[in-house]
């Protein structure tokens, strides 16, 4: 990952999500059908934590 990236902060966006009405920097809600959820980053957190144990 380059050292030049930075995570996304929700001043970087100013519209509601379209199809579940998520505010920027929110995740989005479930049922979504084209968003990140809570859930999927919990996942990823645990699959993440389960590679560096590895």
């Amino acid at each position: 990952m380059s050292a030049d990236l930075r995570l996304w902060r929700p001043e970087d966006f100013e519209d509601t999500h379209e199809d579940c009405g998520a505010q920027p920097g929110e995740f989005c809600r479930p049922g979504c059908p084209s968003g990140y959820t809570l859930a999927m980053h919990q996942q990823a957190i645990k699959e993440r934590e389960e590679r560096t144990r590895a």
